[in-house]
């Protein structure tokens, strides 16, 4: 049995096309913008199936366009998420930072502290995809060597010990260097400490300290390199090394395994 209003609005149809001459094109108009407001899930109403066969297309067209909809939604977010992969990496390892730090109920300057430290590590480690993981992949030594030249040229540029170095023996220092960024007049190590790095500069200075006082004993300027006496020879600091006042330090560190594993694998290279 057929409801009287749906006889109504059958026949207020039908006597809406009798009313009106529309040309082709505008039929064709009328087919398009039901197609976009159906399958755009906005279906205004005001085009609506009657017999069985149009309620069955419109539902097909309708789950369609949803799952289009859907799809086209999912693609960008994941590309969006693509193209940002490096800064949600670190800031997931921020968040996971600022927890541990709370749980801990660290004092806020050493939070700020850690924070700089650890934005400034991961941001010149190039995560996710960092030079380690490169290096790892590439069996070729001379296109391994050209790599590591052209990442790390700064520091081979500035820091005069690598000059006259066998370039086999560069690359493998410089594949093991870590990057560290240290406030004016930060501590980098503490006299008596034992001696685990060697440490290069590349941009800043740093100041001796005199044991017991606050009186610079000496400078290393831009491209030196210190740690050496602590690691090879005293096996501990003699000084107390700060950065120096007035300008942040930025620096390459290389651990004594490192170092004395690469001298093993090239034993005629002096330094």
């Amino acid at each position: 049995m057929i409801e009287q209003g749906h006889i109504e609005n059958v026949t207020c149809v039908a006597n809406a096309t009798d009313r009106y001459s529309f040309s082709t094109p505008h039929y064709y108009l009328i087919s398009l913008y039901w197609s976009i407001t159906t399958m755009s899930t906005i279906g205004y109403g005001d085009i609506y199936p009657v017999t069985t066969a149009e309620y069955v297309y419109t539902i097909v067209a309708m789950v369609v366009g949803v799952s289009l909809y859907a799809y086209t939604i999912g693609n960008i977010s994941a590309l969006i998420a693509h193209f940002d992969a490096h800064n949600t990496l670190i800031r997931e390892k921020t968040e996971n930072l600022n927890d541990f730090m709370r749980r801990k109920k660290l004092p806020s300057n050493l939070r700020r502290r850690l924070r700089r430290y650890f934005r400034y590590s991961w941001s010149k480690q190039g995560l996710p995809f960092n030079e380690q993981m490169l290096m790892s992949e590439v069996s070729l030594p001379e296109l391994k060597d050209e790599i590591v030249t052209f990442l790390h040229g700064e520091v081979i540029k500035k820091v005069p010990f690598f000059k006259g170095k066998d370039a086999n023996f560069t690359a493998s220092i410089v594949s093991r260097l870590v990057p560290l960024r240290v406030s004016d007049g930060e501590t980098i190590v503490r006299r008596g400490e034992v001696g685990r790095d060697v440490f290069f500069i590349v941009r800043g200075r740093v100041d001796v300290i005199q044991p017991g006082t606050d009186t610079v004993m000496m400078t290393y300027p831009e491209g030196s390199y210190f740690g050496d006496i602590a690691v090879f020879v005293t096996g501990m600091n003699i000084a107390t090394h700060k950065a120096g006042v007035g300008s942040s330090v930025e620096l390459y560190s290389l651990s004594k395994d490192d170092f004395l594993r690469v001298l093993s694998e090239h034993p005629m290279v002096r330094f």
